[in-house]
């Protein structure tokens, strides 16, 4: 149930606040404890607002909650000086490690959740999230299957990193008009999947970024249509949070081994570090600092670069035109990569947009991604098709994983266009998506 779901947060936030209040106060950070609790009062009186209002477990909640307040506002905060200089320790000597700039991340925190608190006040409470049944037909699915066999075959002509997730869009539609719309599976949306799925093993199976673009998609509309269903009961949830979070870790476990072995060459078995209490602590803790600390030193190295250097203005934004207008490429995943020798670090939404224009930039940036989440979210909710909720879930799914940036979400909705052009191009029976719409306001 969706209450569930709001009482994990809150209890997560209470607890962790209360923790980490306790360790500061003991360093003296006086500061850091007021302002950490006053931001986390703002965010706890968001997230009981969204309940009210919203109903639902909606992508722009867990936007505002993974990446909002845990990555861009509770991390910060806890990264002091002397955390600092044990990750300083853990790095290569060429490695830069910046100051936490907690005190911009805090201004930018504060602004955007008293936004989305005058927002949230002024917006109708919506009757339900329920994410089933989904209005579609048969021809839907044939239509999609047309994208899908195009959308792949783009994908293999630019043999690009950047259009391995091409098919994350048609894939995403296929799992959940097959679960949402009351398991009525067909023989194009089979097809659609094992396409989808074939590109996916052959393109981004080695490469486990690549392939939570694909997995990360279906295990959000997962948590919002277990959440918003009536059915699925509140012991449930926890059971399934908790298996959830022992499943990261365990990804977190198997990556690490899995990089260090292909990577750099080691030799590392998964027993060995299961069997090792110390190493198996030290790979979870690993996971926890890739998910949600990790933004910190990798958005301050480029809020740093900027304040030496000045502000791109707009610059990343158009990094793909830029040399065809005679600009500068400004990429900041590369940029930033350079600093702690690897090959890709994106900063993070603050850092994008804190390099573009400053504060403000960095409140823009992010109040961008809200409200075009919530603009798909409140479309899906009032027409339900399966199209809407790719245009929900998809564009932003990476932004939620990896910190992504404004481009990210401009590219996967470029991709859902042309998932769902095929559909808009081909007759839809509209006498079946009407008899489906009665079917599920009779229900």
């Amino acid at each position: 149930m969706t209450k569930a779901i709001y009482n994990i947060i809150r209890f997560m936030t209470i607890v962790l606040v209360g923790i980490n209040s306790i360790s500061l106060i003991a360093q003296s950070y006086y500061l850091r404890v007021f302002i950490m609790v006053f931001a986390s009062f703002l965010f706890l009186a968001n997230v009981n607002l969204y309940e009210k209002k919203v109903k639902s477990v909606s992508p722009s909640l867990i936007f505002y909650v993974i990446v909002c307040f845990f990555n861009m506002t509770f991390c910060p905060f806890i990264y002091t000086n002397e955390k600092l200089d044990e990750l300083r320790a853990q790095r290569p000597e060429t490695s830069v490690t910046p100051n936490d700039h907690f005190e911009i991340y805090a201004i930018v925190s504060i602004v955007l959740s008293i936004l989305i608190f005058i927002y949230l006040k002024t917006r109708k409470e919506e009757e339900s999230g329920d994410v089933k049944p989904l209005y579609t037909s048969s021809t839907n699915d044939y239509a999609v299957l047309l994208s899908t066999i195009v959308l792949a075959g783009i994908g293999l002509v630019m043999n690009s990193p950047s259009f391995v997730p091409i098919c994350v869009a048609p894939m995403t539609y296929f799992v959940a008009s097959y679960f949402a719309n009351r398991r009525h599976g067909n023989i194009a949306m089979f097809v659609g999947f094992v396409i989808c799925f074939g590109y996916m093993v052959i393109n981004a199976l080695g490469d486990r970024f690549q392939l939570l673009q694909y997995v990360f998609p279906l295990l959000l509309f997962f948590i919002i249509y277990l959440s918003n269903n009536k059915k699925v009961k509140p012991s449930h949830v926890y059971i399934l949070f908790i298996i959830g979070v022992l499943l990261i870790e365990l990804y977190g476990v198997v990556s690490e081994v899995y990089k260090l072995n292909h990577g750099y060459g080691m030799s590392i078995s998964l027993s060995d570090v299961f069997n090792n209490k110390d190493v198996l602590f030290k790979y979870m803790e690993n996971q926890i600092y890739r998910i949600f600390e990790i933004w910190t030193p990798l958005g301050g190295t480029i809020i740093e670069l900027v304040q030496e250097n000045g502000y791109y203005y707009g610059l990343t934004f158009i990094k793909s035109i830029a040399p065809r207008l005679g600009l500068e490429y400004v990429n900041l995943a590369t940029i930033n990569a350079q600093f702690i020798g690897a090959t890709y670090a994106q900063p993070g939404l603050v850092a994008e947009g804190y390099a573009n224009f400053g504060i403000i930039g960095a409140i823009v940036n992010l109040g961008i991604i809200f409200v075009l989440m919530e603009y798909c979210y409140r479309k899906y909710l009032k027409e339900k098709t399966p199209y809407m909720l790719l245009f929900a879930i998809v564009p932003f799914s990476k932004i939620i994983l990896d910190g992504g940036s404004l481009n990210d979400a401009i590219f996967n909705i470029i991709f859902v266009f042309i998932t769902i052009f095929f559909i808009k191009i081909l007759p839809i029976d509209n006498r079946q998506v009407a008899l489906n719409k009665s079917l599920a306001k009779s229900i």
